[in-house]
């Protein structure tokens, strides 16, 4: 049920009538009179109230709340906020001293990139080879998108370093660096911790505790189309199309099962394996599907217009991911060609276009088939590139 709040204005008008009302007697029309001064000086006061009033009730639902009601649901909820995390570099090195070994960590050679930040050694020591050759990951100081440098790009040290030349060449993003979660984010994640708590190791349980981990985002478990076997597809905000790696699998699997902390979350049932050999419990990792769509007759055709309908897409494709019933608060686990539509024409409204004629998708490794819908399977998200004709 919602309630509509008086303007200022009526507030003023309202109060008019009442003083009206009470003294028998018409209030001037001047703007300076008496009445109207002392009904508007009222009336402020009143909406000013009522904005406090609003914004308190924000605070109590989970789904609204911000600034301190964000961090006592935060508490409540126990829910765990991915913080910004820096970025894992590999760098190469060339031309130091042969056969160096050479001190890192933070108190180690500092590197700075183009963009102002600065990188240290990952390890505590590492050693340049017979040529004074080396391959090492180098982490951000501090978090952040801005961490991340492209394949390519030269560092630089920040001071000079005897063993060590002052160039260094960055090969690869290890790890992407993240600003961590948004406030809507961060809300989004209270509302899944309210409506989802911890149940003893139901299926809602599993979600919660990969979430607990660094860097992983969202897990998705099911259970029940085999008897007496959960999986549960995670991914990594930190990873390329957050793909988790091998490793990030690993740990989300060792710290459910107790063997990071000692702390022994799945339940009893689950740590064995099926009578085939099959482990009960198994991490695995959400993948996107490739598609292509294709945007047909946009006018004015020009690449800004192109850009904006492509980053629309990519937002719509990014909420793309599976339907679990009795997990799921959305269903997000249909692309319909109906919605790639009304997402194009959102963007031709919004930014004043001419139009366009068609829109169609299809599976890259069918591109000749094109889809009215895809339902998505377990684990399975989305992405898509485009083409333009």
């Amino acid at each position: 049920m919602s309630v509509q709040l008086q303007t200022l204005l009526e507030k003023y008008e309202q109060i008019i009538t009442d003083i009206e009302n009470e003294i028998g007697q018409a209030t001037p029309a001047q703007q300076k009179a008496f009445n109207r001064v002392l009904a508007m000086a009222i009336a402020g006061i009143a909406k000013t109230g009522d904005r406090f009033i609003i914004s308190q009730l924000r605070k109590v639902f989970p789904s609204t709340t911000y600034d301190d009601g964000l961090d006592e649901w935060i508490t409540l909820s126990n829910t765990v906020v991915l913080g910004p995390i820096p970025a894992l570099l590999t760098i190469d090195i060339v031309g130091g001293t042969p056969s160096a070994t050479v001190s890192g960590g933070q108190s180690g050679p500092v590197w700075v990139g183009p963009n102002g930040k600065t990188y240290f050694a990952q390890d505590a020591t590492f050693n340049l080879d017979g040529n004074g050759d080396a391959t090492i990951n180098i982490e951000a100081f501090e978090g952040g998108e801005a961490t991340n440098i492209d394949a390519g790009t030269t560092i630089n040290l920040t001071a000079p370093n005897a063993d060590l030349p002052q160039r260094a060449i960055v090969t690869a993003i290890a790890s992407s660096g993240n600003d961590g979660e948004t406030d809507d984010e961060i809300r989004a994640d209270v509302v899944t911790a309210v409506s989802r708590p911890p149940m003893g190791g139901a299926v809602a349980d599993y979600d919660k505790w990969a979430r607990e981990r660094p860097n992983i985002e969202k897990g998705y478990t099911y259970s029940g189309s085999v008897p007496g076997r959960v999986e549960l597809y995670i991914t990594a905000s930190d990873q390329p199309d957050k793909i988790p790696t091998q490793a990030q699998l690993d740990d989300v699997y060792d710290y459910i099962q107790g063997d990071i902390d000692g702390e022994q979350r799945i339940p009893i049932w689950a740590l064995d394996q099926l009578p085939d050999g099959t482990d009960r419990f198994e991490v695995l990792a959400s993948t996107p599907t490739s598609f292509i769509t294709t945007i047909t007759g946009l006018v004015p055709d020009t690449s800004e217009n192109r850009a904006s309908i492509e980053t629309a897409l990519d937002s719509y494709y990014g909420t793309i991911e599976p339907f679990i019933k009795g997990l799921s608060l959305t269903n997000n686990g249909t692309i319909t060609q109906n919605a790639l539509i009304s997402v194009i024409q959102q963007v031709v409204e919004t930014q004043g276009l001419d139009g366009f004629t068609s829109v169609s998708f299809a599976t890259a490794a069918a591109p000749g088939t094109p889809l009215t819908e895809y339902p998505v399977g377990k684990g399975e998200r989305a992405k898509s590139t485009y083409s333009w004709s």
